[in-house]
């Protein structure tokens, strides 16, 4: 890979845990850095497997949810980003130095909830994208 200057590895969603645990691995050991796709490979798991990225906030904001909020009606624009589940994974990441790419412009209308994402990032101190930056200032 080196020599075709390939320096990153993502795998998309349907690959169980186990096999992205191993593609991590080999991907690290051969100097490459490993993005994913969650699915049902959740960051929980993939942030202690040694994930370097996260490809859409998206799947992030599945891993964050109380059980008890889920199913109710705006469980997603009125997410309290401080509650303890989100602030283990933030400190996760930002411990991993784990990029999230947000992907907004798909997903800011899916989410509703452009003001909670600026505040995940800043509270991560990371943004993968530097256009990120200017929209998080005006929310």
């Amino acid at each position: 890979m080196p020599k075709w200057n390939v320096t990153t590895s993502k795998s998309y969603t349907g690959s169980p845990r186990s096999i992205r645990r191993e593609a991590i691995r080999e991907g690290h050991r051969t100097g490459l850095s490993v993005t994913a796709h969650l699915g049902a490979y959740s960051a929980p798991d993939a942030v202690p497997d040694g994930i370097d990225g996260l490809e859409h906030i998206w799947s992030l904001f599945n891993d964050v949810i109380p059980a008890e909020v889920v199913g109710q009606p705006g469980h997603r624009a009125n997410l309290d980003l401080h509650n303890p589940t989100a602030q283990d994974l933030n400190a996760a990441l930002a411990g991993r130095k784990a990029n999230v790419t947000p992907t907004l412009v798909v997903f800011r209308n899916i989410t509703w909830n452009l003001a909670g994402m600026c505040r995940l990032f800043r509270t991560a101190r990371r943004f993968t994208a530097v256009a990120l930056q200017p929209v998080c200032r005006s929310a």
